[in-house]
């Protein structure tokens, strides 16, 4: 019988002997301003399409329903 199998941190310690210590990782979370000008500079879409999504998702966060219509819009346009 085959199993699932799950790889912990402890796993990592034990087997690598790399020692895992202290956070993860801390970060700031990003202002929506700094992510709409993300997202016109790489995605290159208008800055008011980015700030309605922005605003829609009540943060500096965007769904990826709107990520993945980006990505349709782009392909069909070459």
């Amino acid at each position: 019988m085959i199993g699932e199998v799950t790889i912990t941190l402890d796993d990592v310690t034990s087997l690598l002997h790399l020692p895992i210590t202290g956070a993860f990782h801390t970060f700031d979370a990003p202002h929506v301003d700094q992510v709409v000008d993300l997202l016109v500079k790489l995605l290159e879409v208008s800055s008011q399409e980015t700030r309605d999504e922005t605003f829609q998702c009540h943060g500096a966060h965007v769904r990826l329903a709107w990520l993945r219509g980006i990505y349709h819009s782009k392909c069909d346009t070459g």
